[in-house]
């Protein structure tokens, strides 16, 4: 039976899908059978069919039909799928409000995904307005799990958007000190990581946040134990570079500011050092 023919006959069945045993089983076997470019023939029967399960108010649901919809975003040309972006943003905003970690580590990917197929431009309202959706519940966010998904997917919808980052960066700071806070090194390195794609992008907007910066990369270079530090130390090096980039005047005035406590005096030595380095 082709594709077209096993799509036909799900979707007589779909109304019941929830009492079909089987109904899911064989929508995810020919989904994930369809390969580019041969869904635009089953496009719309396809998001007919995928789009109730995102919808759907169980978890375990969502999470089936976010596996099903990103195949479905990978293997459709973006323009045909713009043809269907009303319904899909509707649905996508509907999922916002689901925040479990195993959730979010299938919606993340997937949103990240379908925002960059239906509207890549970075000043976008729709891009806009996920982007600062996605950071207000970053930055809530309680559970350390929830919070380690966010600082592993949304780094490359960060660095897509540019330096239109600048709108937002009261909450990306608030983010990326909180995660520099928690001590654990995963989240450290995320912070890090968060801090640099900031730092290249608006950097014409740090120099006043520099203070504030060096004060909490100071508090990780002391914190970090030795087991790690071999992993966090590049990274830390890392922004300090970009920092002096940035502004290496004001650098230098922050770090001579810090000069009065000794116990910041091996963080002063490797700043030096990594501010060399970059000049170099």
């Amino acid at each position: 039976m082709s594709n077209v023919a096993r799509l036909s006959a799900l979707k007589s069945r779909s109304k019941e899908w929830e009492q079909d045993a089987t109904f899911l089983q064989e929508l995810e076997d020919v989904i994930l059978a369809i390969q580019h470019p041969h869904f635009s023939e089953h496009l719309n029967v396809a998001l007919s069919l995928v789009l109730p399960i995102v919808d759907d108010f169980e978890a375990q649901n969502k999470v089936f039909g976010l596996k099903l919809f990103h195949h479905m975003v990978k293997e459709t040309n973006a323009a045909e799928l713009r043809w269907y972006s009303t319904p899909i943003i509707e649905v996508m905003k509907s999922c916002l409000s689901f925040r479990e970690a195993p959730y979010l580590s299938s919606f993340l990917p997937c949103l990240i995904d379908c925002i960059a197929a239906l509207d890549p431009h970075p000043q976008s309202d729709m891009r806009q307005h996920f982007l600062a959706e996605l950071l207000r519940l970053w930055d809530f966010a309680l559970k350390v799990d929830e919070r380690k998904v966010y600082g592993r997917e949304m780094p490359r919808l960060l660095t897509a958007t540019g330096r239109v980052l600048i709108r937002h960066l009261q909450t990306l700071f608030h983010i990326i000190y909180g995660s520099l806070e928690f001590g654990d090194s995963e989240m450290v390195l995320q912070g890090l990581s968060t801090l640099t794609i900031v730092l290249k992008n608006c950097w014409p907007n740090i120099s006043k946040h520099i203070f504030d910066i060096v004060q909490r990369l100071a508090i990780v270079y002391l914190n970090i134990s030795d087991t790690h530090s071999q992993d966090v130390f590049p990274s830390l090096r890392h922004c300090l570079k970009l920092l002096s980039a940035c502004d290496s005047a004001q650098l230098q005035t922050c770090l001579s500011a810090l000069e009065s406590m000794t116990e910041l005096k091996s963080f002063l030595a490797f700043a030096q050092t990594s501010i060399v380095e970059s000049t170099t």
